[in-house]
């Protein structure tokens, strides 16, 4: 039995730049058109409500929203589960224009224009300008008050609704089917380092304060006002942090979106513009490395966004860049630079809206002419970026869009003795690094009960953990510690027995007979009634010795066990007692 599964990374949220939606009910097919490439789904709305299917890397998704209750569901019929989310999450997914829309329309001056029909559609225009150029544009329908055309002309993306069908929909298609599983959010959940978060230092700028790794604090937002915060690298090393805002103890983005590096004594501009009703508190965590922050309230009407990428100045030379329009996750990328080309320029990978100064992967232009970049390890859109000088300035910029890779783990039963070997066959990158693993759910993407690097082969020769319980197996990409699929397996106990003799002479050989798993590394051996299974023997041997196994029994009387002790994790899966008398 092979399962297959991938990140549930989709853009859905249609309803945070939509005007209210008004009665009403259809059906359409929703088009998106990506530099030639197209992907078709079916849409449906009724009085609000609306849903999508969509499918992502051969795996359908359907997904639910409802404006009023404002809640978000992605559900994936295959596997009988949901997650839920409340519509004002907003995720780096990255995959469509309408979450980019969203990021770029909140808080922003659009322009209005209409009306304009489409489809025969009364609509209104809305028209997002970026230093003059037409950013993004979206078209609402007056009667349902719910855009049915978005571009994305930075990116060349356009999403829109077509052939729409009035009539009832089956109130059905809204709800989650009877027997679906609500998983949680990885993307959102807590992560290990915000655990404790409330017991965090809580500072109110303006302040300086340097951060050493693992610290973490939490600045409280103000109406009216945006965080602004400044980040210098006073060390010889790169610096890596993270900032993002928490609402209900869980991040309202995915973490990962917001995690960005600082070179040597280099300096960052970031920030958040989230009211205290969309946020409870910035978070700022320094991950590695050591980082003095200035943090100042600004007016949220006078500032631009305080994690914009600055513009390249007129007077700067321009750079031009010479790369691939898309690549796998962790893979390696060639990029060719034509440019003055000098001393501390350099080509980065950062994620959109970033400052000059962060990356996420990077190459010195003195490196070679083109220089090698690896990709993000997270599929999403980003910028190939040319930099130069210090303070960094952009002078060059392409887009790259970072695709999911495909990837399968399938094992013969989804069901393992404990400590047994068992086969994963699977699929993935390959990449320099990768491995199967098993390991318990909800354990970090590294960490695992056992591994082996898929450049051992396929199907990969595992063991199961020593302790019965329920685990995942895994496809983790070793580039960024990511899981590009996993499996669910549960872990069983094993019984075993040991007959020994009821009484035995001092010093005397005993045969003992057994049954039980017969692991190689599975032994027998007689120990005092309090020692622990890991602990110091007085006669022990392997079951693959034989059976009946042959012991020798302690040279003082008294009593004694008689242990199977399980070789992986010295578990003890069965005992007897046993009497010395003396000769």
């Amino acid at each position: 039995m092979k399962h297959k599964t991938s990140a549930l990374g989709l853009a859905v949220l249609l309803s945070l730049f939509a005007v209210a939606a008004r009665a009403g009910s259809f059906s359409a097919e929703m088009v998106e058109t990506y530099r030639g490439e197209v992907r078709t789904g079916t849409f449906h709305f009724a009085d609000g409500r609306y849903r999508f299917e969509r499918v992502e890397n051969g795996r359908a998704l359907v997904i639910q929203v409802d404006p009023a209750a404002g809640t978000t569901r992605i559900v994936a019929p295959a596997e009988k589960a949901y997650r839920e989310l409340r519509s004002t999450e907003m995720r780096a997914a990255m995959l469509s224009p309408f979450t980019a829309c969203t990021f770029a329309f909140e808080g922003s001056a659009l322009r209005i224009e209409g009306p304009e029909g489409i489809d025969g559609l009364p609509c209104t225009k809305r028209v997002l300008a970026v230093r003059g150029n037409d950013f993004f544009v979206s078209w609402t329908a007056d009667e349902f008050g719910l855009p049915i055309r978005v571009e994305d002309r930075l990116t060349e993306t356009t999403v829109e609704l077509r052939n729409l069908q009035r009539g009832p929909q089956d109130p059905a298609l809204f709800t989650v089917p009877a027997g679906f599983v609500l998983k949680g959010d990885p993307e959102t959940e807590t992560p290990a380092w915000a655990a404790n978060l409330a017991q965090t230092p809580r500072l109110a700028p303006p302040f300086e304060k340097t951060l050493r790794a693992s610290e973490v604090i939490r600045i409280p937002p103000k109406d009216g006002l945006i965080i602004e915060l400044t980040a210098v690298n006073p060390t010889s090393g790169d610096s890596t942090a993270v900032g993002v805002a928490f609402k209900d103890g869980r991040p309202v983005v995915d973490p990962r979106g917001e995690t960005f590096t600082i070179g040597a004594e280099g300096e960052v501009g970031t920030g958040c513009n989230r009211t205290p009703a969309q946020a409870d508190d910035y978070v700022f965590h320094v991950i590695a490395g050591q980082l003095t922050i200035k943090v100042a309230y600004k007016p949220a009407a006078t500032s631009g966004s305080a994690d914009s990428a600055p513009a390249p100045s007129p007077a700067t030379p321009k750079a031009r860049l010479q790369a691939p329009d898309s690549a796998g996750v962790a893979t390696r990328i060639e990029v060719g630079w034509e440019s003055p080309g000098g001393d501390g320029d350099y080509i980065t990978i950062a994620s959109p809206g970033q400052s000059a100064s962060a990356f996420i992967s990077r190459a010195a232009v003195r490196e070679g002419n083109p220089v090698k970049l690896w990709a993000p390890s997270d599929r999403g859109r980003y910028e190939i970026r040319y930099t130069s000088g210090r303070p960094a300035k952009i002078i060059g910029m392409v887009p790259l869009r970072v695709q999911a890779a495909d990837a399968s783990v399938g094992i013969a039963e989804s069901s393992l003795a404990i400590a047994a070997p068992f086969e994963v066959q699977w699929e993935g990158p390959q990449l320099e690094g990768d491995f199967i693993s098993i390991a318990k759910i909800g354990a970090a993407p590294g960490g695992s009960e056992f591994h082996v690097p898929v450049k051992n082969g396929n199907p990969a020769k595992l063991r199961a953990p020593s302790v019965p319980g329920e685990y995942e197996v895994r496809y983790v990409l070793g580039r960024g510690a990511r899981v590009l699929v996993k499996v669910t397996v549960t872990v069983t106990d094993v019984e075993a027995t040991v007959e020994p003799p009821a009484t035995a002479k001092a010093g005397a050989d005993i045969e003992v007979v057994w049954t039980g798993p017969g692991y190689p590394e599975d032994y027998l051996c007689i120990a005092a009634a309090a020692t622990p299974p890991n602990g110091p023997t007085l006669s022990a041997v392997r079951v693959s010795q034989g059976n009946p196994a042959k012991l020798r029994a302690p040279k003082q009387p008294g009593t004694y066990e008689v242990r199977y002790i399980l070789g992986r994790g010295k578990h003890l899966l069965a005992r007897a007692p046993i009497s010395v008398e003396a000769p």
